[in-house]
């Protein structure tokens, strides 16, 4: 199983108002990498790990998919372009992963400053499943859980088992993330003592 992390902005080609082209050289690449992990008896799963609206790492995109009609459109655009591209690669050999780590909400958006609320992820998410159904119903498709892959999806529970969901398992997060340097918090990049009754324990 390979997952391939994919930025929109390698083969999206600005055009004039909300129309764009894609930059073939560009997707012949990812064909490539289909055909390769193919001949190896590996499972493609193309992910956006930049979307149109949206990704956990900076810079962020010009406006946000969770609430901007424009971005929501392109998102949907793009899955059903690479619909119509794979339509009939075995769902043995091929699957396509939404959006990479969706933000938190509720509490955690707010902290965050994401727009994103659980009911405009759903809603996102159930228009591209729809839109890639619609031209390719055999795919498989996965969605990440909110707040950054940590949090289940309930509420798309009923699109199986046409759409599975991904998670992660960053708990606790000062240990999977310990000095990572994409990390804004200070004190996940260096080591600290804590005092545990008779003994010390150093991290």
């Amino acid at each position: 199983f390979l997952r391939l992390p994919l930025d929109y902005r390698y083969w999206t080609q600005e055009e004039t108002g909300d129309t764009w082209a894609a930059r073939e050289p560009v997707l012949e690449r990812i064909d490539r990498a289909l055909r390769l992990a193919t001949e190896r008896g590996i499972h493609l799963s193309i992910s956006l790990h930049r979307a149109p609206g949206y990704c956990v790492n900076p810079p962020a995109e010009p406006a946000p998919l969770w609430s901007d009609p424009r971005m929501q459109q392109r998102f949907v655009e793009q899955w059903e372009m690479f619909a119509r591209r794979y339509r009939g690669v075995p769902g043995e050999r091929l699957s396509f992963d939404l959006v990479n780590e969706p933000p938190a909400v509720g509490l955690g958006g707010i902290l965050t400053g994401s727009s994103a609320t659980r009911a405009s992820h759903e809603r996102i998410m159930r228009r591209a499943v729809g839109a890639i159904a619609a031209i390719d119903p055999g795919r498989r498709i996965l969605a990440n859980g909110l707040n950054y892959g940590n949090e289940p999806l309930p509420e798309l529970a009923d699109l199986a088992p046409r759409l599975g969901q991904a998670c992660r398992a960053y708990r606790p997060f000062g240990v999977t993330h310990y000095k990572a340097h994409w990390v804004r918090d200070p004190w996940l990049r260096k080591p600290r003592s804590f005092s545990l009754s008779s003994f010390s324990l150093r991290t």
